[in-house]
């Protein structure tokens, strides 16, 4: 009994000491609970040595908590709440040592976007980012590997740099009725009010089938001289010229004989007719006189070239059909001895000279210069000879006359 009671005494004298540091202890020390209970049992674990645990329940932020009871080890807490790290967030957005709300500029991939800050209800993404979606895209394609891939003018989509659906910008023109930003996204080359405006004759383009600005093809305006044109028909002088040296377009001229066209009476091109310039071989002539050649085919309607026999004096001949390449006979007109059967010719009288054997040639018959042949001197040793009595020697061998 003895024993016992003073058990009791020790343990109600151990109490009112534990009860007394209590009492006497500053909050920090054991907690920032009001309840003196609590504050006994923190200070009992701390003067037992073991690590004071956080409660993601108590109503206080302790432990790694970043907030009341959220953050760190706790679930994350809610905007607006503090954070230390994107994991403390519900959102996983710690900007500035608060959570807040997704947003497409926070350095983020959260919300409903499909890759960094883009995506979803923000800015479409650039090329190979994450999408869902054609939307989710600045070129409005959402490949098959759920990546933003580049616009095409075939794909079926306004995009990239496209005025209206597959056409302007880098693409091909757009029709008329279609959208556009500037004349170059239009077939027109009009662009007014944000439309291609269809071809015009007043627009101040050349479209449609205008040969040159605002004239020419349909339009009632015939083009001027100097204008490009396809037929005669579109210009104002009834004159489309061929395409000219220097100048692959055809173009209205004026009439005459160096317009790079054929008219005012001319039988081809700037030649025949009332034109000094005489047609080539192969031009167009109605007579002889169309032609350099002096020689009109009556047939095929063009110029021949000059021959030793079409009854004419053409092609450098001295006389009609003889000269130059057709050797003239005696009496015929000459300039110099070769335009001569006989190789000589009086310059003076300007005519052939029959062959002797004295003008100090081979003509005729003679077999060497003035002998052989008819003539009555024979040929000397080394000289040409056809027979045995052409050489002063009796002896022709060879062609030549021999010892």
């Amino acid at each position: 009994m003895t024993s016992s009671l003073a058990g009791r005494s020790e343990y109600a004298a151990g109490l009112s000491g534990l009860l007394l540091t209590v009492a006497l202890s500053p909050l920090w020390a054991v907690g920032c609970s009001d309840d003196p209970t609590q504050h006994a049992t923190n200070l009992i674990e701390a003067d037992a040595g073991a690590p004071v645990e956080s409660s993601c329940t108590d109503g206080i932020k302790s432990g790694a908590e970043s907030d009341v009871d959220c953050g760190g080890s706790c679930k994350p807490c809610d905007d607006s709440k503090l954070c230390k790290v994107d994991a403390d967030c519900v959102n996983g957005a710690c900007v500035a040592g608060f959570c807040r709300s997704p947003a497409c500029d926070d350095g983020r991939k959260n919300g409903t976007e499909t890759d960094l800050d883009c995506g979803g209800g923000c800015d479409p993404c650039e090329l190979r980012m994450a999408c869902v979606a054609g939307t989710d895209c600045a070129s409005g394609l959402c490949g098959a590997h759920a990546k933003c891939i580049p616009a095409t003018c075939g794909d079926g989509q306004k995009n990239g740099f496209e005025s209206d659906l597959d056409c302007g910008g880098m693409c091909a023109p757009c029709v008329a009725t279609k959208a556009c930003r500037t004349e170059t996204d239009c077939q027109s080359g009009v662009c007014a009010s944000g439309t291609c405006q269809a071809p015009a004759c007043d627009d101040g383009v050349v479209n449609g089938d205008e040969t040159d600005l605002d004239c020419g093809g349909t339009c009632n305006e015939k083009c001027a001289e100097e204008k490009k044109c396809n037929l005669g028909e579109h210009c104002a002088t009834g004159i489309c010229s061929a395409p000219r040296w220097g100048d692959t377009t055809r173009r209205c001229r004026a009439p005459g004989c160096y317009n790079y066209a054929k008219d005012s009476g001319e039988t081809d091109i700037d030649c025949g007719g009332p034109c000094d310039t005489k047609c080539q071989t192969g031009q167009s002539c109605l007579v002889g006189g169309d032609c350099w050649s002096l020689v009109c085919d009556s047939a095929t309607g063009k110029c021949l070239n000059p021959t030793c026999s079409d009854g004419v004096q053409n092609g450098g001949e001295s006389d009609i059909d003889c000269g130059s390449a057709c050797p003239c006979a005696p009496g015929r007109r000459c300039t110099w001895d070769g335009e001569c059967d006989s190789t000589v010719c009086d310059e003076d009288a300007q005519t052939c000279l029959a062959p002797t054997c004295s003008d100090g040639v081979r003509n005729g018959d003679e077999t060497d210069a003035d002998c052989g042949g008819s003539c009555a001197t024979p040929c000397n040793n080394g000289q040409h000879c056809m027979a045995n009595s052409d050489c002063a020697s009796g002896h022709c061998m060879g062609d030549h006359c021999m010892p």
